[in-house]
């Protein structure tokens, strides 16, 4: 490896607010003890670093069938309950 690689993954080309980026000189302290080369320390953060945004994107990231999914079944709600809304909130009177 020749160097730390500036995004969480080295082929992305996610820029933007939602691009996530990795600074190893914020998280190299945590390995000062560590008998290994500079090289492996900045590769073993990106893999820390890729594994934990993985991890995010999985729990966040909506993807494709599950949106498709979400809207058929409001869908298929508003066609056996019409008039059904997606919220039905009444704020009820403050008492003074």
């Amino acid at each position: 490896m020749t160097g730390p690689p500036d995004s969480h993954s080295p082929d992305s080309s996610e820029t933007g607010p939602g691009a996530l980026s990795m600074d190893a000189q914020r998280y190299l302290h945590h390995l000062e003890d560590w008998d290994i080369s500079e090289d492996e320390k900045h590769e073993f953060l990106t893999i820390i670093w890729n594994l934990m945004v993985g991890f995010v994107d999985l729990g966040f990231r909506p993807d494709a069938s599950r949106l498709v999914q979400h809207f058929s079944e409001q869908a298929a709600t508003k066609q056996t309950h019409p008039g059904a809304d997606d919220v039905n909130y009444r704020q009820s009177p403050k008492s003074t």
